[in-house]
């Protein structure tokens, strides 16, 4: 299963599960590092998530010392919860670092290239930090200009074929 149909897995959980409010995959512009997917509750907090597809790209995230450090202090630029997502191999809620939770995509039998959110570990409280209006702003905003992007490259990929 690649980032992407992970990311789609985790948008229809949060989503429709959850009610969350703004979901949004690869996202650099409310954090200091790039997320995985950035979720905002009704409530106007930040979840982030973190995807890992191999053991050794989670054991590589251990070397983001300066993210992790802020994680752990729980500073207010950072997400109120910060989630592993993992696929394709085996964690143990005690191998997560204590800022995190930890939720495992599991196959989903009614649909053959999604999986399931499975929470493993449940994520501690970071933070009480809500989004601002300056931050909506931006997530709006990058949501616009990726949806344009992305019709300019379908549109040059049919142009190309006729």
């Amino acid at each position: 299963m690649s980032e992407n149909l992970i990311q789609m897995s985790l948008y229809y959980w949060l989503q429709y599960s959850k009610n969350h409010r703004f979901i949004t995959p690869n996202s650099c512009n409310i954090f200091p590092w790039e997320v995985d997917l950035l979720s905002v509750t009704r409530a106007g907090y930040f979840h982030e998530f973190e995807i890992k597809i191999t053991l050794a790209d989670f054991k590589a995230d251990s070397r983001k010392q300066r993210k992790h450090q802020k994680l752990k202090l729980g500073t207010q630029h950072i997400p109120k919860y910060f989630w592993y997502v993992i696929y394709g191999f085996e964690l143990q809620a005690e191998d997560v670092p204590g800022h995190a939770g930890l939720i495992e995509i599991a196959p989903n039998k009614s649909c053959w290239y999604l999986g399931y959110p499975r929470v493993l570990k449940e994520a501690p409280k970071l933070n009480g930090r809500k989004i601002t209006e300056k931050e909506k702003e931006r997530l709006c905003q990058s949501a616009y200009y990726r949806f344009w992007r992305e019709n300019e490259t379908r549109l040059k990929n049919v142009h190309s074929v006729c």
